[in-house]
């Protein structure tokens, strides 16, 4: 019996040294990233070469558990700014500044995805926001009614405030 439970406690001391060993180091980087005056909500912050990552929080701030060891390279974006590539270390703590990207065209929403305007080979209609502001009509899809060519806009009853079937190129 005696030697039974001498078996049982180096098993369990072999086991926990192995964890020991095998156990990762885990390092946090902190930091802020701003546009240079106001905080970045919802920036994307990266450990490149791997899936590690998070986004900053409502005041622009972020921290991050390092996967790759004492230093690693963080990918920093967010739409409609530059992104930048920075090595960092643990226990780093960081401030971004993102420049503003001038490079955004007109972007089209199809119906399968997304293309810029200068591409689209498809038919394509544009009604403004301020073609439709002073237009004194109860429900937004009779505003469209003969503003677009292929667009039928038909009201079922005529009942007010009854809403209207909008077909787009076609009766179905």
């Amino acid at each position: 019996m005696k030697k039974t439970n001498q078996l049982c406690l180096y098993a369990l001391l072999f086991l926990l040294s192995i964890g020991q060993l095998t156990a990762q180091t885990l390092t946090a980087v902190k930091g802020t990233i701003t546009d240079g005056k106001d905080p970045l909500v919802g920036a994307t912050v990266l450990e490149k070469g791997t899936s590690n990552g998070t986004l900053t929080d409502i005041d622009g701030k972020f921290e991050l558990t390092l996967k790759s060891g004492k230093s690693a390279t963080l990918a920093v974006s967010f739409v409609g700014y530059t992104p930048k590539e920075l090595a960092v270390k643990s226990g780093q703590t960081i401030d971004i500044t993102l420049e503003s990207s001038k490079e955004l065209d007109e972007v089209v929403v199809v119906g399968y995805g997304t293309q810029r305007k200068a591409v689209v080979t498809g038919a394509i209609a544009k009604v403004k926001g301020s073609d439709l502001e002073n237009m004194p009509v109860p429900r937004i899809e009779q505003s469209l009614l003969g503003r677009t060519a292929g667009v039928r806009v038909t009201t079922g009853s005529g009942q007010p405030g009854e809403g209207a079937t909008v077909r787009i190129r076609g009766t179905t």
